[in-house]
């Protein structure tokens, strides 16, 4: 059975892990949690980037195969885990190989999920105040960091690895160059209209419709939170309704408006209210 992977790298507080649950229902999808294949492949390239043979070898003789064993060597890790047609490999970091991955693959797709930044934000704040007894890895490296809501939220817009990870790139895949590989889904439609959205996945990675069960959704894709950082909990609901934000009063409207005005583009793209 020929095996099919899918990218998941969204955002983080967005849903990601809520949406591997909600796949994981069809029999015909594999979902990861927090996947190394990433990590896996970034290390390959970067040993191969610095070998003195390949820097060596004028005529490029070895990135054939070179690229080959990268694509052998993700199917033999896809194949040892299932035998299932669709593995959905969730990993942050796929965002930022969109051209690796157009010159590996002649039709690799990935799904992203986005979410208001200030609910985001938002998010990360209120995990900040329901576990004070962790001190976030910032804090760690640098004790005056982070003091007030304000200092929190700028650290996670501009030096936290999770959403440096994703914003950079989604501003080049939304403004500078289109990659049609890459479906964007707002986290909000899929809790409000979560049929429909899954649909749109469905349609982009060609997969035969299934009815899933939204108003029960078991959590068989689980997270090691303890691995993190900083606190944070992947716990996901059981049943998908839209949240009614909070934003505004977490953060103070000062750091609310500002988020909007320094991501601006990001607002407008994804048609987020001011």
């Amino acid at each position: 059975m020929k095996q099919k992977i899918i990218f998941q790298s969204s955002m983080p507080r967005s849903g990601g892990t809520l949406l591997q649950n909600i796949l994981s229902q069809n029999p015909e999808f594999y979902a990861t949690p927090t996947s190394p294949l990433h990590t896996i492949v970034n290390n390959i390239k970067n040993n191969y980037t610095e070998s003195s043979v390949r820097k060596g070898e004028p005529t490029n003789l070895y990135d054939k195969p070179y690229m080959n064993f990268i694509k052998k060597g993700v199917k033999g890790y896809i194949k040892s885990m299932t035998n299932k047609p669709y593995f959905f490999d969730k990993g942050r970091g796929w965002l930022d190989e969109a051209y690796f991955l157009d010159k590996l693959y002649k039709n690799w797709k990935c799904i992203v999920l986005v979410r208001d930044l200030r609910d985001i934000i938002a998010s990360f704040e209120k995990l900040h105040r329901q576990k004070p007894h962790i001190i976030p890895q910032y804090r760690m490296e640098n004790p005056n960091a982070g003091r007030s809501t304000n200092e929190r939220t700028e650290t996670q817009l501009f030096n936290s690895v999770s959403l440096r990870q994703t914003l950079p790139y989604i501003y080049d895949y939304t403004y500078l160059v289109s990659f049609p590989n890459i479906l964007f889904i707002k986290y909000e439609d899929l809790c409000i209209d979560p049929q429909s959205t899954i649909e749109k996945i469905y349609d982009h990675i060609g997969a035969k419709k299934f009815t899933h069960n939204f108003n029960k959704i078991k959590q068989s894709v689980i997270e090691n939170d303890n691995a993190h950082a900083s606190p944070i909990d992947h716990t996901t609901r059981k049943k998908l309704k839209q949240s009614k934000t909070d934003a505004k009063q977490i953060l103070g409207e000062f750091t609310y408006n500002k988020i909007y005005q320094q991501n601006k583009w990001f607002f407008e793209a994804f048609g987020y209210p001011e």
